[in-house]
């Protein structure tokens, strides 16, 4: 089974621009959803199943909730279970950096419009970071490791 990550963004055309930008993941399952609430019951659903994902990646502006409020509220719901966050914004202020940071442990802030290849090396951060404390291999899924991330982890352990 592929690693999954759930793209949360309202703007239908910016999710579709970075859906198309993820395709350069090909092991990555993407499971788009246009709201905070959308999200919550993929998540329920995979809960339900067994399943999480490795992966949020999250719209800061929503019309429903923030995407640090929604991060925050599934953390403490026990739905997001220890998935890496990384916060879409083009507006964030310095509060809710430090918000983001403390509360919700996102591991990378990416602003839009971004640039494709920082979109990407960030993803593969979190998600090398992520499958190394799973004890992935990276032979599996290779697509998905950043290899001065897995460098950096291997030689701290």
């Amino acid at each position: 089974m592929n690693p999954t990550a759930l793209v949360i963004e309202d703007q239908r055309e910016v999710l579709d621009t970075l859906l198309q930008d993820l395709q350069a993941l090909p092991s990555l399952k993407l499971i788009p959803c246009e709201s905070a609430s959308e999200a919550e019951e993929v998540l329920l659903s995979m809960q339900e199943n067994g399943e999480f994902p490795l992966l949020l990646i999250c719209d800061h502006v929503m019309p429903e909730e923030n995407g640090i409020e929604f991060l925050i509220r599934i953390k403490s719901e026990g739905l997001r279970s220890s998935a890496a966050c990384i916060l879409l914004t083009g507006m964030a202020t310095h509060e809710d950096t430090i918000r983001a940071i403390n509360e919700v442990k996102v591991t990378a802030y990416i602003a839009k419009p971004w640039d494709h290849e920082d979109l990407i090396l960030k993803i593969r951060q979190a998600l090398t970071f992520r499958m190394y404390e799973l004890g992935m291999t990276p032979s599996a899924h290779e697509d998905l490791w950043d290899a001065r991330t897995l460098w950096e982890l291997s030689s701290a352990s």
